[in-house]
């Protein structure tokens, strides 16, 4: 189910005692807040999107007749959890939609809830983490093959993945420390024609639908594999001569941006090596 779907459920569930529904237009009936830029901020930063650009909070208000409302008053909130006797890892401008992470070491990873508030009806909030500070991208499993010699021609093998790390510099040391909660984003470089022609090679995350954006996970890796039609990849380089088998080489990038710029060692090279037994 959509967010704005559940959020309509919420409002039905709300009003569900009176008789009658709001025929204003601009009487709000629910609210939507928007996917946040990123799923975390970096500590005493604040919220930004994949790119590095500073990104608040959004939300829509919809009238019952499931149009925008122009103009809306929208507050954001933080949800505060009375079992939590921490002060939030982050503070949120209630007008703006800003959110701003606490400067606090110890902040990192914890994770804070937000949501959109208009005329009493909250949306669905979201969950979002506080990170470390991205300051440098380094491969990890960055060569990788997949055979694909006696599968049928018309299959969809998925590769093996490749990976990157994000990783904190502390105390002078270099990437001594992983940064979690945070987008990296891949690309094919190589065949070129790969990156808009998703018919025989595309990055998936394993479940054959196209996604090139990563979330780092608790040991600071970003990863995508390739699915690969091996009836329409026309692979023709031998592996060696007189050798009965082809090869070709896919090239992957893979980025982190911070602050309106890439991080350090951005782009990694990554490699997908196809091998098989020509058609």
């Amino acid at each position: 189910m959509s967010r704005r779907l559940i959020s309509l459920a919420v409002a039905l569930t709300a009003t569900a005692a009176c008789t009658d529904l709001p025929s204003d237009p601009n009487a709000a009936f629910s609210v939507e807040l928007r996917p946040a830029g990123s799923p975390s901020v970096v500590l005493g930063d604040e919220l930004r999107d994949s790119l590095g650009v500073a990104a608040p909070l959004q939300a829509i208000a919809f009238n019952v007749k499931g149009d925008t409302i122009r103009g809306a008053k929208v507050r954001y909130r933080l949800v505060r959890n009375k079992a939590d006797t921490l002060p939030p890892p982050a503070t949120i401008d209630s007008v703006s939609g800003r959110v701003v992470a606490s400067s606090t070491p110890t902040d990192a990873t914890r994770s804070f809830r937000v949501y959109a508030e208009v005329g009493g009806l909250q949306s669905v909030p979201e969950t979002l983490y506080v990170t470390r500070r991205p300051d440098r991208l380094v491969a990890v499993d960055s060569v990788v093959t997949q055979r694909l010699s006696f599968l049928p021609p018309d299959s969809l093998p998925i590769t093996p993945a490749v990976s990157a790390r994000l990783l904190h510099n502390t105390d002078g040391v270099a990437g001594d420390t992983v940064v979690p909660h945070y987008e990296v984003r891949f690309r094919i470089v190589s065949p070129a024609s790969a990156v808009t022609d998703t018919s025989y090679v595309m990055l998936t995350a394993g479940d054959r639908r196209r996604s090139t954006v990563d979330t780092t996970d608790a040991n600071g890796l970003a990863a995508r594999q390739l699915r690969v039609r091996r009836s329409r990849f026309d692979l023709k380089k031998p592996v060696a001569p007189g050798d009965s088998l082809v090869r070709d080489t896919v090239k992957i990038e893979a980025r982190a941006y911070y602050r309106n710029g890439l991080v350090a060692g951005s782009p990694v090279s990554l490699l997908v090596i196809l091998t098989a037994r020509p058609l």
